[in-house]
């Protein structure tokens, strides 16, 4: 199903992608380096295969595995977004303070997944 769907809001961003570009005539500003084609791609694979694995995750944790599954993907996008982030040096010129609230909502996240999968074990 969510090939389906994605699909068509693909056809619908990709096609108003083509209108900007050809109407602003901007089309010379891409196609210089091939990880403009290869990191969206992957991204798009990547994100794929995650909702595959959440399909499938979501039949092991029993009758809320929709509800609870949804809100661990959505927890684990967060906490990969923030390990790429730091990995890549994106958060290298924040001010501390900011990474302090940052890392207690990390860390917040990270027992709530926890949490989320004891309650799973002790219910069964």
């Amino acid at each position: 199903m969510w090939s389906l769907v994605l699909a068509g809001a693909l056809i619908v961003n990709v096609g108003y992608s083509f209108y900007l570009l050809s109407r602003n005539k901007t089309w010379r500003n891409f196609g210089t380096d091939i990880a403009e084609l290869r990191n969206p791609v992957l991204g798009g694979c990547m994100w794929m295969g995650e909702i595959a694995i959440y399909s499938s995750g979501t039949t092991f944790l029993g009758i809320l595995g929709v509800s609870v599954g949804w809100a661990l993907f959505q927890i684990t996008m967060i906490l990969g977004g923030n390990l790429a982030g730091l990995m890549t040096g994106e958060w290298r010129q924040v001010e501390a303070r900011i990474h302090k609230v940052n890392l207690a909502g990390v860390v917040v996240l990270f027992l709530a997944m926890v949490l989320f999968g004891l309650a799973n074990y002790s219910g069964a």
